[in-house]
């Protein structure tokens, strides 16, 4: 998506979570795929999912550690932090959160139309269809690239199947590449070694 949207010089921010299983922002692949959205021209910001934190931590504080954290994998600073599943207390929060704007700021959320594609569907409406793109009026869009990689079925439950499928495949090629007992018996059984052959 980074790409085609340089090629049509478009300019967008890519949002990452820091506090998830689901990937490791500090992985050399993954920190090689942040540097290429970077030198598309697009921002990095931080996905905050505010449930990740301990019950006892301030909530900000929490973010701005995400913030530096994620800076020190992608080389660069964190202007903007967008919410994951936020909370009705996050909608429309006037201010910055943890030193930075947010996407739920009403200059982003409510003074302008908002569509999302959250769970793989248009909650708000097809994009193309919606008023303030005929009207040329400023839309934030909400995309989560993993709902338009690929051909075929674009239902979200066969996506993520797939996608956890590939993730497994992947981690049993992590192991592989780390434990050495662990990568002598999948060659013992004949299995695929993946990427770490």
């Amino acid at each position: 998506m980074a790409e085609l949207e340089a090629e049509i010089g478009v300019s967008s921010s890519y949002f990452v979570l820091i506090s998830t299983g689901l990937y490791n922002p500090a992985s050399l692949a993954s920190r090689r795929l942040l540097r290429r959205i970077i030198e598309h021209g697009h921002e990095i910001g931080l996905h905050f999912d505010a449930t990740q934190t301990l019950h006892d931590e301030d909530l900000q504080s929490a973010a701005a550690a995400e913030c530096d954290i994620l800076a020190d994998i992608c080389g660069r600073s964190i202007h903007t932090i967008s919410f994951h599943r936020p909370a009705p207390s996050l909608l429309n929060l006037t201010g910055n959160f943890a030193g930075r704007r947010h996407t739920y700021e009403p200059a982003f959320f409510s003074e302008i139309a908002y569509i999302s594609d959250s769970n793989g569907g248009w909650h708000h409406g097809h994009p193309l269809d919606h008023p303030a793109i005929a009207e040329g009026r400023a839309v934030q869009l909400l995309t989560h690239p993993i709902w338009w990689i690929g051909s075929g079925a674009r239902e979200a439950v066969p996506l993520i199947r797939d996608f956890a499928d590939r993730r497994a495949a992947e981690l049993h090629d992590d192991i592989a590449g780390t434990v050495t007992a662990y990568a002598k018996w999948r060659d013992d059984k004949g299995l695929p070694c993946g990427r770490h052959s």
